[in-house]
């Protein structure tokens, strides 16, 4: 909690890949949670880092601007588009996918 902001985002962690989906479980709605979801991711991921994972993830509403905003802001880049792959409000969207290397290769 900053600000008056909190923040939660799940990490569904894949051992065998060595990588970690990130979701943040509510999109921020305003500039103070975008700077407060960016910063738990950068903490989130940092710590993931420290743990061994290779790589994090996370899929995102193709028209939410405000956390795409703050994935990218948090140093994640579009790696895919998927076509109505997600259930909003009982209407199909598409999504993003965004991803971040942790660890560099040597």
């Amino acid at each position: 909690v900053r600000s008056g902001v909190t923040v939660m985002v799940s990490a569904e962690q894949q051992p065998f890949f060595q990588n970690t989906l990130l979701e943040p479980l509510v999109a921020p709605r305003d500039d103070a949670e975008r700077v407060a979801t960016t910063a738990a991711l950068a903490v989130l991921t940092e710590r993931l880092r420290a743990e061994g994972k290779v790589n994090a993830f996370t899929i995102v509403p193709a028209d939410d601007v405000l956390l795409a905003a703050t994935v990218l802001a948090s140093g994640f880049r579009r790696s895919a588009a998927l076509a109505s792959h997600l259930v909003i409000g009982g209407e199909r969207k598409d999504a993003v996918v965004w991803s971040k290397r942790l660890v560099q290769a040597d």
